[in-house]
């Protein structure tokens, strides 16, 4: 790969591990010495760092306890406006692939991968960045929304929400009680109430209100 004539290239790696931070770190400059590497232990890290929107890319690891799985991607997208988000994984599944993807991960990086695919993925999401920032300048939004296919996303992948967990969700947008919700769906109260619970959890919710609103901030629902 080139080296960058950029006089500072500016890439983060977010992973709770840190062995895994300085493992993957080595790896991204061993293909460039020149670029630096910010480490996070955790997203939150990310909302404190006064040069985030700088980052020519953002590495997240899928495991962090802090996280919510792939939904982090659409996260972090909106923390780091323009950044391009690579998702790091040991969890290789073509699902859990193509879920980041479609959720706006501007690449995926196996842990199991080698130099020449780092080398590939960091040419590609530096190109992205740049043109994203021509976009941005032309008056686009250089992340671009989150893909109306989210619903369609979370019913195949076991990361994120089930397909009766986002008819539910439906059913809230409507106001409907548990108990109505179970009518209409065909289901014992209890079953509803165990899909609330699991969505819930997946959303980072305690309660109906900020289930809805995280769902609409990740585009689940209208």
């Amino acid at each position: 790969m080139p080296r960058n004539t950029n006089p500072v290239t500016k890439v983060a790696v977010i992973d709770d591990h840190a062995l895994c931070r300085m493992s993957l770190k080595a790896m991204i400059q061993s293909v460039d010495p020149s670029i630096i590497v910010k480490e996070f232990g955790k997203i939150s890290d990310l909302f404190d760092d006064v040069d985030r929107d700088d980052l020519r890319a953002i590495f997240l690891d899928l495991g962090l306890p802090d996280g919510q799985g792939l939904m982090n991607v659409s996260l972090i997208r909106s923390i780091a406006k323009g950044s391009p988000v690579v998702v790091v994984t040991a969890d290789e599944k073509p699902e859990t692939r193509d879920g980041a993807l479609q959720l706006g991960a501007a690449g995926f990086w196996p842990k199991s991968g080698n130099l020449a695919e780092m080398e590939t993925i960091l040419r590609d999401v530096f190109n992205q960045h740049e043109a994203g920032s021509l976009r941005q300048k032309a008056g686009f939004s250089p992340a671009g929304p989150v893909p109306t296919e989210t619903p369609h996303l979370l019913a195949s992948s076991p990361a994120l929400l089930s397909p009766a967990q986002i008819k539910v969700l439906n059913e809230l947008v409507k106001g409907h009680s548990n108990k109505i919700i179970a009518y209409e769906l065909g289901v014992a109260e209890a079953t509803v109430k165990s899909h609330l619970a699991a969505t819930f959890r997946a959303l980072g919710a305690t309660n109906r209100s900020q289930a809805l609103l995280r769902a609409r901030e990740l585009g689940l629902i209208g």
